[in-house]
């Protein structure tokens, strides 16, 4: 048996929180990832996700769960730029314009956390860039806030990575759609229904994010004795990281000029 990791995003909800419900009353080990702005009762989404302001305190019992943890996509999740032709739904990292600074990163990754810690009473452990798309520096930032866990689009790699930096480990974890292969799986609220028997299959081999290190001996392959720290590795880890962004955003500019002409006719 294969273990799986699901990362449930929280955007549209297409019931009246019955699946929430469901996974709270059978306990199911989940990451419940969300975009503080969705929560915020007079923020920009407010008229299109007017029902997630109700269910503050049953994500919130969710998230409380032990073997559950809370993940943090951004502040806004929407891009500070302006775009009329392209996707605008990414925060950390733009293709079309110029890359935001450690400055402006780092208020906007804290502006969310501190909304999802007064709303959920709870603080996130787990970074999930918008859109999947980041640099360095977010990766930086996360890991200087001691999240435990960074997402990445699985694209090169389904095997989790590991980035330290002074002393401070955060696990960089590869998720992929649901009915893809891999052992970190995410899909959206709204897209369970259509996938059900796929959900249900990961949710039966689902274990708890606090498990990964043991799952998948993560320590082992990043120390030695005598010598301690593994750097080769980690430097490996880091070319993987930097070789599977460039693959996403690949993926990502591919998709904007397929889009393109639809973008254009619908303005």
């Amino acid at each position: 048996m294969i273990e799986k990791f699901l990362d449930l995003h929280l955007e549209e909800m297409d019931d009246n929180g019955e699946k929430l419900k469901k996974i709270l009353d059978e306990n199911i080990p989940i990451a419940i990832s969300i975009c503080p702005e969705t929560l915020r009762e007079n923020g920009i989404y407010s008229k299109q996700y007017p029902y997630l302001p109700k269910f503050i305190d049953l994500i919130g019992s969710v998230v409380s769960k032990s073997r559950n943890i809370l993940g943090q996509q951004g502040n806004m999740h929407k891009c500070k730029y302006e775009h009329k032709f392209v996707d605008p739904w990414h925060e950390n990292f733009c293709l079309y314009n110029k890359l935001l600074s450690a400055d402006e990163q780092r208020e906007l990754m804290e502006k969310g956390k501190e909304t999802l810690i007064k709303l959920l009473g709870k603080s996130p452990e787990m970074y999930v860039p918008p859109n999947h798309l980041f640099d360095f520096i977010t990766l930086k930032i996360a890991n200087e806030m001691e999240y435990p866990f960074f997402v990445i689009k699985g694209v090169k790699t389904n095997e989790p990575l590991l980035y330290e930096n002074n002393s401070v480990n955060t696990l960089v974890l590869p998720e992929r759609k649901i009915l893809e292969n891999g052992y970190f799986h995410y899909i959206h609220y709204d897209e369970i229904k259509k996938n059900y028997e796929a959900f249900e299959n990961v949710v039966k081999n689902a274990r708890s994010f606090h498990n990964i290190g043991i799952d998948f001996s993560m320590h082992e392959k990043y120390f030695e004795k005598p010598h301690g720290v593994n750097y080769k590795q980690l430097n490996e880890d880091l070319k993987i990281i930097r070789k599977n962004g460039t693959a996403t955003i690949i993926r990502k500019l591919l998709r904007d000029i397929k889009n393109l002409p639809t973008k254009i006719l619908n303005i």
